[in-house]
């Protein structure tokens, strides 16, 4: 029988940057999760393990960027691994933009908001 490989995805947990609909990715400001997202992060631990209890987990990546490595660690801990880092599953760097939210740049530079999307 072939063997069937199994991947989940999960989205890291809120920062104060994604409470307030502000951009950060790859070279900016890297915030970290707020205690909204240290608890989902935790429950998400809680939950992956109970759903992969009788599934053998191999591994468990993040980005880079501290939000992601944040959520990735408790999960893992729960899954009893160590998490791996990877650069290519990092957020698009958004150079003046980071910091910034879509309605701060809908107002100061919309034209490169609509080429953007």
């Amino acid at each position: 029988m072939e063997s069937v490989s199994r991947v989940v995805l999960c989205r890291h947990g809120v920062t104060d940057f994604t409470a307030t609909g502000k951009w950060d990715g790859r070279g900016g400001s890297n915030p970290d999760l707020n205690d909204t997202g240290r608890a989902q992060a935790s429950e998400l631990a809680r939950r992956a393990a109970e759903f992969l209890s009788n599934q053998p987990v191999t591994a468990v990546f993040s980005s880079t960027l501290s939000r992601a490595k944040q959520t990735a660690q408790p999960v893992a801990e729960a899954l009893g691994i160590e998490p791996s880092t990877d650069p290519a599953w990092d957020e698009l760097a958004f150079g003046d933009w980071d910091g910034k939210s879509g309605k701060e740049l809908h107002k100061t530079d919309p034209d490169s908001v609509i080429r953007f999307w």
